[in-house]
C-alpha cells in the first residue's frame, strides 16, 4: 500500500451513470406528458411537407400545429418532432424553408434539429412551433423547443 493510504477511486463511471439516469428520467417524463392525451382520432399520419410547398399556417385546421424551420445550412438536418397521436416522427431535411402541419395537434408540441455536418459549424436556422399565424415557441438549433398545446 502506498504511503498516505489507498489511491482515490475513479468516480467517472458514477458521474456518467448519474447523467444517464437524469436523461432517462427526463425522457420518461416527456413520454408520460405526451402519452396523456385523451384525443382519439383515426386520421392517417401526417407526412413532412416539401420545401416551400406545404400549406400556410393560416390555412391549417384550427386544431393543428405547424412546425417550421427557416434559415441557411450547408448540409442536411436530422429533425425530430411530435406527430399526430403523440408519436415521435423523424425526418431528414435537405432544403429550407421546411414545414409540416400536424392535425390533430399533439398534447405536447416539440421539435429539435441536429446538423448532420459533424465537422462544420452549426447552421443558422430557426425552429418555430405555430398555431395558425401565432408563434407559440421559437428556438435556435440545439435549443429545447417544447410547448404544451
Amino acid at each position: 500500500m502506498p504511503p498516505g493510504g489507498p489511491p482515490p477511486k475513479n468516480k467517472l463511471p458514477w458521474i456518467i451513470g448519474a447523467i444517464l439516469l437524469v436523461l432517462v428520467i427526463l425522457v420518461g417524463a416527456v413520454l408520460i406528458l405526451a402519452g396523456g392525451s385523451d384525443k382519439s382520432d383515426d386520421k392517417p399520419a401526417s407526412t413532412p411537407g416539401s420545401p416551400g410547398a406545404s400549406t400556410s399556417a393560416s390555412q391549417a385546421p384550427a386544431d393543428s400545429i405547424t412546425y417550421e424551420i427557416t434559415g441557411s445550412m450547408k448540409s442536411s438536418l436530422s429533425v425530430g418532432y411530435m406527430g399526430d397521436n403523440d408519436a415521435t416522427v423523424t425526418a431528414t431535411v435537405s432544403d429550407l424553408p421546411w414545414s409540416v402541419t400536424i392535425s390533430p395537434a399533439p398534447s405536447v408540441a416539440s421539435i429539435f434539429a441536429i446538423s448532420m455536418d459533424i465537422l462544420g459549424d452549426d447552421p443558422d436556422v430557426t425552429l418555430k412551433i405555430k398555431r395558425g399565424d401565432t408563434v407559440l415557441r421559437e428556438c435556435k438549433i440545439m435549443d429545447p423547443c417544447v410547448t404544451t398545446t
